[in-house]
């Protein structure tokens, strides 16, 4: 079929977190625990409400560690799946209670961690995240109005961002 089409790379001797969600990697035998912060405030920044135990991938390296993948953006903003420009303007929900951040919490060094990271997205220049919504491909029919909307909305959410 011609046309656009979206690929993702397979990752091999991967699980879904759900496999493991009774008895997680202990700190020591995740490869990339700095950046699971990052997950968490990521999540957040973009109000993921989607962020479950099957998707997050943990592959599985040579050394017996786990690498952490996140994967499935699908429902971020407020309204998911159908998010529209009324929707962005709803109060986001911030699901902090789910399995897979309960597990972040208790690896976590300390607050500094997710700090460091809200501070990253803060610091991101809105300029940034203007190109990113211009390049927005034709092919996923986004309005300059919906654009334009999702532009405020990162940038609002930039400027309240915080953990409760």
């Amino acid at each position: 079929m011609s046309g656009y089409h979206f690929g993702c790379v397979y990752i091999k001797n991967s699980i879904p977190f759900e496999d493991v969600r009774l008895t997680p990697p202990s700190p020591a035998e995740v490869n990339n625990r700095d950046q699971l912060a990052g997950i968490m405030v990521f999540d957040q920044w973009l109000n993921n409400s989607d962020r479950g135990t099957m998707n997050v991938i943990l592959e599985r390296l040579g050394n017996g560690s786990y690498c952490i993948h996140m994967i499935d953006h699908g429902r971020c903003f407020p309204g998911g799946y159908q998010w529209t420009t009324q929707s962005l303007n709803n109060e986001p929900a911030y699901n902090f209670q789910w399995p897979f951040y309960k597990w972040v919490y208790t690896i976590l060094n300390d607050t500094e961690e997710l700090t460091s990271y809200i501070d990253k997205i803060v610091d991101l220049p809105n300029e940034k995240i203007y190109e990113v919504m211009t390049s927005i491909p034709d092919e996923w029919n986004v309005s300059t109005e919906e654009r334009d909307a999702l532009y405020h909305f990162l940038l609002k959410q930039k400027k309240t961002c915080q953990i409760s």
